[in-house]
């Protein structure tokens, strides 16, 4: 197979990395998800319920209607990509004229009418990202050396 880049590299790498490394990734980034969506669920205003119910994260992409904060991913396991999202067709709101907005992205920035800026999910990951990025990095390595220990 010739290699035509990153991309191809990428999924040369994850093709040949044992089930056990991928399975370590997979685990961190579940465990850090689930730190996540419990931060933002524990910042988001009182009073939304709906709009804490519908956080959430899954493998892949977010379902319709929902705002990602993004992604998290081992660039080295490119199949592996965790999405965290906030917002569904239940957390829509309209204006006077009828125009739909998320409700997830109101609160999040507020707006100019009154509804003051809540930074309950892109604050959540700023204050996160960076444990769950060493999380990820620590099991994975744990399991390389494991793995590779009496290679």
């Amino acid at each position: 197979m010739p290699l035509r880049g990153v991309d191809d590299l990428a999924v040369l790498i994850s093709q040949r990395i044992p089930e056990s490394i991928q399975e370590a990734a997979k685990g961190a980034i579940t465990d850090g998800c689930d730190e996540l969506v419990a931060m933002m669920k524990s910042r988001v205003p009182s009073d939304q319920g709906k709009l804490r119910d519908s956080i959430g994260w899954t493998f892949g992409d977010a379902p319709a209607g929902a705002v990602t904060v993004g992604t998290v991913a081992d660039k080295k396991f490119g199949q592996i990509k965790a999405t965290v999202y906030a917002g569904d067709e239940t957390t829509m709101v309209y204006n006077s004229r009828g125009i739909p907005f998320q409700n997830a992205k109101l609160q999040q920035f507020g707006t100019r009418g009154g509804t003051p800026a809540s930074d309950y999910f892109l604050g959540s990951w700023q204050v996160l990202k960076r444990r769950i990025r060493s999380r990820i990095t620590r099991k994975v390595n744990a399991e390389i050396r494991r793995v590779y220990a009496n290679g």
